[in-house]
């Protein structure tokens, strides 16, 4: 998860989203206006090998189907800067960022 304090990890054996850094990463996303917008930002990371893209396809399906039963709007968006994202989190093990996706209320 991205936020202006910092980025955050979901870790699901736990259930616990853990602090990562501390740097607002979400202008390496912003290349349409709306996304300034939205008050949350998910991004998914995956090695793109493998499974990895299957279960992040999966996981933002989901946050569609939520966002749908509670009247939101989201929409998932390929158009962010993989590369700077990638160095910011220094990701490794071949992991990448993959995929941003805003979740908000209709304007």
């Amino acid at each position: 998860m991205l936020t202006t304090e910092g980025t955050w990890r979901y870790e699901g054996k736990d259930n616990t989203l853990v602090k990562v850094n501390d740097k607002n990463l979400i202008p390496l996303c912003v290349q349409q206006d709306f996304v300034n917008k939205a008050p949350l930002h998910l991004l998914y990371v995956a090695k793109e090998e493998g499974w990895g893209a299957a279960h992040v396809g999966s996981a933002y399906q989901n946050v569609y189907l939520y966002a749908a039963s509670k009247g939101m709007q989201t929409v998932i968006r390929g158009m962010i800067d993989r590369e700077a994202l990638t160095k910011e989190l220094e990701l490794t093990d071949g992991k990448k960022a993959m995929l941003h996706q805003v979740v908000g209320y209709a304007e």
